[in-house]
């Protein structure tokens, strides 16, 4: 097998975070082509415990201080993936490539207690990553950190393709009345009689109105689309309980989750982006909403990658929001959508 300056391991099973981390680490060590210049650790469950005396033995091990890890309710490999089970990958560097606290490629981990009201922080210029639960953990060598910043270092391009899966369900309603999260009008229409005439096909037979794959979707003045959970109905005043109170001024039209339409956007994307070759290696940013409601769909997704870019080395978590780079206004985040960050070696 040619080693390469990118390597990845993964375990998963009945034991304990230290052997998992040194499963996967021998795995991804067995590949690599020089000593390591960096290593991204992923975990999971969230509420994993921390193997803090057992990273300290890698930096040591390794010769190496620049490592980063992190617990999420789910991890993602080339080699395989978890939601909810215990397991470890890895990522591992070798030089030019590396880690590292500025550079352009910046990947962000966070928890949702790092937000401010649900958004990034004004002053955040990550260009990748998760908001992952409230039970996560954060490492960096050599200690716990309350959110993590990694600067992926070396000669890289970055491109960034993200798959929504969302579809919309009526046109963009310039206005609404609403009593706190109580939505109760889109221009001239009752919400919940709207919502009731354009649900899809797919969804009608259902016994009960299936709420977890409705959407309000919020669009504000800098076109920025908030997707916002339908939280119960209101039939005595037609209306819609939303997560939060839509903001002023924006934009409202309502959605749905469609599965199709996630595995359609992903083989779209790999289709787009394959006759450039394959990456040197990836990030996967998934929403674990929308692997766990979605399973089927998930396997098939992470089936698409495998066949488009199958010797791709490749780490990513299941978290709930996505972080993407936004075209007009920084960096944004997403929900319910698999983002893919690719990266390719440049001069090679």
């Amino acid at each position: 097998m040619a080693e390469k300056a990118v390597s990845s391991g993964f375990a998963t099973g009945s034991k304990g975070p230290e052997a998992l981390l040194d499963d996967a680490v021998a795995m991804a060590l067995a590949k690599l082509a020089g000593p390591v210049s960096g290593a991204l650790i992923v975990f999971s469950p969230s509420h994993l415990p921390q193997p803090r005396a057992a990273l300290q033995r890698l930096a040591r091990r390794l010769a190496c201080l620049q490592i980063r890890a992190a617990s999420f309710p789910g991890v993602i490999s080339d080699h395989g993936s978890a939601l909810g089970q215990a397991a470890c990958a890895v990522l591992l560097f070798s030089s030019p490539l590396g880690l590292g606290e500025h550079g352009a490629n910046t990947l962000f981990w966070a928890s949702p207690q790092d937000l401010d009201a649900g958004e990034l922080p004004a002053e955040e210029n990550a260009s990748m990553g998760v908001v992952t639960s409230k039970l996560s953990w954060f490492w960096q060598y050599p200690q716990r950190r309350h959110l993590l910043r990694t600067a992926l270092l070396g000669p890289l391009q970055h491109q960034q393709e993200s798959s929504s899966g969302i579809s919309p369900l009526t046109n963009l309603f310039p206005y609404f009345r609403q009593e706190g999260a109580l939505l109760l009008q889109l221009e001239r229409y009752s919400a919940l009689p709207l919502l009731a005439r354009n649900i899809p096909f797919a969804l009608r037979e259902a016994r009960r109105l299936p709420l977890d794959q409705l959407l309000v979707a919020e669009r504000d003045a800098q076109s920025r689309i908030r997707y916002l959970h339908i939280v119960a109905t209101d039939g005595n005043r037609s209306g819609l309980w939303l997560e939060r109170p839509l903001r002023a001024n924006s934009q409202v039209f309502l959605a749905w989750r469609n599965p199709d339409a996630a595995l359609r956007d992903t083989r779209v994307i790999l289709e787009a982006v394959r006759p450039r070759g394959m990456p040197d290696f990836a990030w996967l940013s998934y929403s674990s909403s929308r692997a766990m409601d979605c399973s089927s769909q998930a396997k098939n997704e992470l089936r698409l990658w495998h066949e488009h870019f199958p010797n791709c080395p490749m780490l990513g978590a299941f978290a709930h929001a996505e972080l993407m780079t936004g075209r007009r206004s920084g960096p944004e985040l997403q929900r319910f959508s698999l983002v893919m960050d690719l990266f390719y070696r440049q001069g090679t």
